[in-house]
């Protein structure tokens, strides 16, 4: 997943809990960034986080379905 610019979000949207046993990637709230005017889009190949139309956020879906 990679972020284009995280000064978009506001300072509510990038606070997030730290999971010291998480490996495998990113955790982020969409209800956080929902509240903070984001737009999440999920399609069969990856999830676009959009603010004032533009795309700040671009995951990927990995082949095993994650």
């Amino acid at each position: 997943m990679s972020a284009e610019t995280s000064t978009s979000l506001s300072k509510l949207a990038q606070a997030v809990p730290v999971l010291k046993d998480l490996n495998t990637g990113f955790l982020i709230s969409l209800s956080q960034l929902c509240v903070d005017d984001c737009i999440a889009l999920f399609t069969k190949s990856d999830v676009k986080i959009l603010k004032n139309n533009k795309v700040i956020i671009l995951g990927k879906r990995e082949h095993n379905g994650l």
